[in-house]
């Protein structure tokens, strides 16, 4: 049986500034849980791109 610490959760990070990408990828890993799965795109466009994809 899964518990809730166990699930993972999809972000899509879009942030055109790395060091900020950078500083919220550190702060979600240091989350106790749940754990994040994280995509992460300079740009609008291709984040809407991207999460269209996963839908669809």
């Amino acid at each position: 049986m899964k518990k809730m610490t166990d699930k993972q959760i999809k972000v899509l990070l879009i942030e055109d500034e790395p060091g900020d990408a950078r500083l919220i990828r550190v702060m979600m890993s240091k989350a106790d849980a749940p754990t994040f799965s994280i995509e992460h795109v300079e740009r609008l466009l291709t984040g809407l791109e991207s999460a269209s994809q996963q839908v669809g």
